[in-house]
């Protein structure tokens, strides 16, 4: 019934690295910093159960439709990865 939204959402992510030169017998070790959703910001990702309306609707016939809300999955909060890499 197109009764029902999700509000729109904006997150923010940073990548960072160095690559380090050879250093006896590591090649090229790396490191890198990943910075998932850095504000934070709580949203909806998704529909997790869809469901035909949200709210009580009159049919054709004068019946009452009844509605369910959908259910929704919540995104993720704040991440922050660490990744260590070498070559032999």
């Amino acid at each position: 019934m197109n009764d029902e939204r999700m509000p729109d959402h904006t997150t923010g992510d940073l990548a960072i690295g160095y690559r380090f030169s050879d250093h006896y017998h590591l090649h090229q070790p790396t490191i890198r910093m990943n910075f998932i959703n850095i504000t934070n910001e709580h949203y909806l990702s998704g529909v997790a159960s869809p469901t035909l309306n949200a709210r009580d609707t009159t049919g054709i016939h004068g019946n009452t439709i009844s509605g369910s809300a959908p259910s929704y999955y919540i995104g993720g909060g704040f991440a922050a990865l660490a990744t260590i890499s070498t070559g032999f």
